[in-house]
């Protein structure tokens, strides 16, 4: 049987040779952010859309990290696999990355991102046709949810002490996985649909 070393050496082996790290972690988080810069410049920004926004998006991301990363539905399997292969990496007592190349496994998958903002573009021309102030206002809260998600998620993974890990380090238990703790940002949905799990001896 293969040691953890050697399954990890094989895992890195699906890492494109051309891919860039940093490219992968700066492009889509500045276009989040020229798009926030370019909300503020065409719209007064609402803190109370703002919040409903982020409340929404939390339930989204409950959502879609139970039904979709943790099921193997069709057309969506590759985005199944590669959820799958990262907890295959990252379990509960050894959440760090090893090379900052691995953030491939931590960070949304481009194509990922570019499914989403395809499947989202048609719902925002629809609310922009009703008020161009609201969908400036969703994009603004969306871009700063994208960017949190993004830089939280990856602090779970760095090899660096953060307090708030114990939340998502119990997701990556493999007793735990399918079941608990399904947010990866604040834990409101989990809090909510009671499948949040704190555990001291995970």
């Amino acid at each position: 049987m293969k040691d953890w070393n050697s399954i990890r050496t094989d895992i890195r082996k699906q890492i494109p040779v051309r891919y860039n790290p940093y490219l992968h972690l700066l492009l889509p988080s500045c276009t989040a952010l020229l798009l926030m810069v370019a909300a503020v410049n065409s719209t007064t920004i609402s803190g109370i859309i703002f919040i409903s926004t982020w409340i929404c998006l939390l339930f989204f991301e409950w959502f879609a990290h139970k039904y979709i990363l943790h099921r193997p539905f069709w057309g969506l399997r590759k985005i199944f696999k590669q959820h799958s292969t990262h907890h295959l990496l990252y379990h509960h007592d050894r959440m760090a990355i090893s090379s900052f190349r691995e953030v491939y496994f931590v960070l949304i998958p481009l194509h990922s991102i570019m499914v989403l903002a395809l499947t989202l573009t048609p719902l925002l021309l629809v609310i922009s046709y009703f008020s161009i102030n609201l969908c400036w206002n969703i994009i603004f809260a969306s871009m700063g949810f994208f960017i949190f998600y993004e830089s939280l998620h990856l602090i779970h993974h760095l090899p660096i002490p953060f307090f708030l890990r114990k939340y998502h380090q119990t997701h990556h238990n493999l007793r735990f996985m399918h079941k608990w703790n399904f947010n990866v940002t604040v834990p409101l949905a989990d809090k909510i649909l009671k499948t949040l799990k704190k555990d001291e001896n995970i």
